[in-house]
């Protein structure tokens, strides 16, 4: 029986949910890789395959986006020395002198189409993607820093030794610090509205899951 592909994020949830352990790819660069097969690389907006819409030819999809930049702004110069360049870098930069560019009309024509991003620790410090721009944050487990540092591993050491517990006084709040700034992607305006979805079940059967819920903001919870 063929299996029903996941097109949204509540699908994958739900997968995951009944035991689904997905592969998340990450992917870099726009090289192809030594034996012409094709690998992750094709993901890049810089992959060297042209494309058709609308009967105009695009050599990569970084071509198309800027050229539809230029366009929309009605910048028929760029436009048209978007579309005779070779390398998405050189298109990328026309694309950055478009004659008429306002962010706000940019961000208001952007298709309303949906979009999954994936991203790392800092991912969750520093993205400001208000109102329908960020409906779901997906949390795939608890924030605790990486026991890697000198200083860090010093104080839990100087914790220890005065017979204190040194991962529930440093570690624990240091990861429900992470964890508040990760949810606070979601919320950068006073009406913003949406989910945040963890999915760490640590956070329902260790002991310090508790403490670590108690700091986020008061937003309605589903446990289970």
């Amino acid at each position: 029986m063929e299996e029903n592909p996941i097109k949204n994020v509540e699908a994958l949830i739900d997968e995951i949910a009944k035991g689904l352990k997905p592969k998340f790819l990450f992917f870099w660069g726009h090289q192809p890789l030594n034996d012409d097969q094709i690998g992750k690389q094709c993901l890049s907006q810089w992959w060297d395959e042209k494309f058709i819409v609308d009967g105009i030819t695009y050599p990569t999809a970084e071509h198309y986006m800027m050229a539809q930049k230029a366009k929309l702004f009605g910048d028929k110069p760029t436009y048209q020395k978007i579309l005779s360049v070779p390398h998405p870098s050189v298109a990328k930069r026309f694309g950055r002198t478009v004659v008429g560019f306002d962010e706000t009309v940019w961000t208001q024509n952007d298709g309303g189409s949906g979009s999954v991003i994936f991203g790392l620790a800092s991912f969750a410090e520093g993205v400001d993607l208000p109102g329908d721009y960020c409906r779901h944050v997906v949390i795939a487990k608890i924030p605790f820093a990486v026991p890697d540092s000198p200083l860090e591993a010093a104080l839990a050491e100087w914790v220890e030794a005065q017979g204190r517990n040194a991962f529930m006084e440093i570690s624990v709040p240091d990861a429900a610090l992470r964890l508040v700034q990760a949810s606070g992607r979601l919320l950068r305006t006073e009406q913003d509205t949406g989910r945040v979805t963890l999915m760490d079940r640590r956070i329902l059967t260790r002991r310090y899951g508790r403490a670590i819920l108690d700091s986020l903001p008061p937003f309605r919870r589903e446990l289970g």
